[in-house]
């Protein structure tokens, strides 16, 4: 800088005027130029350059502040860091108001918005405590398992789907273990339409009385034949046919059938045999009629054709008039 001058003002002077200034060999310097002040530099850049830091002391207040009139901006070269030594709480944005929206940002405008009580990510005008517009990826370090816990309930809620475990999951588990009092339900329409509970799962019940309880009706689509054998499990499944039947098959891959038609297998009589005196069988099956042709000294009649008393739905009686040359043999079949 140039030389500079001091003078002695009278106590009844109330302005200086003086060109560039310098005290204390840079403590203090003015650029009469720029018209700007310089604390510790003899080149200020701004209105007030200082080289150094600023440490406000109130006295009369508890608070110091900063203020304008106008927009605050504060920049630096390198870093910005609040508070990094002995400050108890940090404090950015105003109280007492919903219109002041408080932006912290590193790329976007909308990075992270404090508004109204509300917290926005990726938006500004968040509706909830807490709104997102992207995705949450949580990348636990200390823990192996990252958890979202809640001191009562928790409900997930979604416009359209919602999916768990839909790329890279090698499990998904819901419920609580070591534990029979939590229920888990897993529903679309009613509370009951699938329940797990103490080990046991219920459909159409919450509460299951074995391994599996379904209240309702079970279907079984068809297929050509059982699946693979595996020891100590057995299968139902349904056969492919017209009509369809159902079979169990064994551990051993013995498959059993269960139905024919419309009927059980080996549930009843379909099928049987008559035998004459001569020894001459005939076959009777699938609702064929058999005919007992009445003869000298035989009657047969139908003494009932419903269900009676005695829980029989048909009594044949064959009623025999002996003559004096028919000769009578009896013949008991076990």
């Amino acid at each position: 800088m140039g030389s500079y001058k001091i003078a002695v003002i009278p106590t009844n002077f109330k302005q200086v005027q003086a060109s560039d200034l310098e005290i204390d060999s840079g403590t203090l310097s003015v650029d009469a130029t720029n018209n700007r002040v310089g604390i510790n530099t003899t080149s200020p850049g701004a209105s007030l350059g200082v080289d150094g830091d600023i440490n406000l002391q109130p006295t009369a207040i508890s608070t110091a502040h900063v203020t304008s009139t106008g927009s605050l901006t504060v920049r630096a070269d390198a870093n910005i860091t609040i508070g990094d030594s002995t400050v108890d709480s940090i404090r950015i944005g105003r109280t007492n108001t919903t219109a002041a929206k408080v932006h912290i940002r590193s790329g976007s405008d909308t990075d992270l918005v404090v508004t109204n009580g509300k917290v926005g990510i990726g938006m500004e005008d968040p509706s909830d405590s807490l709104e997102i517009d992207g995705d949450i990826q949580l990348s636990p370090t200390a823990t192996s398992t990252a958890h979202v816990k809640t001191t009562g309930s928790l409900y997930i809620r979604a416009s359209n789907n919602i999916r768990i475990g839909d790329d890279g999951a090698d499990s998904v588990r819901l419920g609580r273990i070591n534990t029979t009092a939590a229920k888990v339900h897993v529903r679309s329409g009613a509370d009951t339409d699938l329940v797990v509970t103490n080990s046991k799962v219920g459909i159409g019940t919450d509460d299951p009385k074995t391994d599996l309880t379904v209240e309702g009706t079970v279907t079984l689509k068809e297929q050509a034949a059982a699946d693979g054998d595996t020891a100590a499990y057995g299968q139902l499944w349904v056969k492919t046919a017209t009509p369809n039947q159902l079979y169990f098959t064994t551990d051993a891959g013995d498959d059993i059938q269960l139905t024919s038609g419309t009927a059980i297998v080996g549930g009843g009589m379909t099928s049987f045999i008559l035998e004459d005196g001569d020894g001459t069988e005939v076959s009777i099956s699938d609702a064929e009629e058999v005919k007992f042709v009445e003869g000298d000294g035989i009657d047969i009649n139908w003494t009932d054709t419903s269900n009676g008393s005695d829980g029989d739905p048909f009594d044949m009686t064959f009623t025999v008039t002996p003559s004096a040359n028919m000769i009578l043999h009896s013949q008991v079949f076990s």
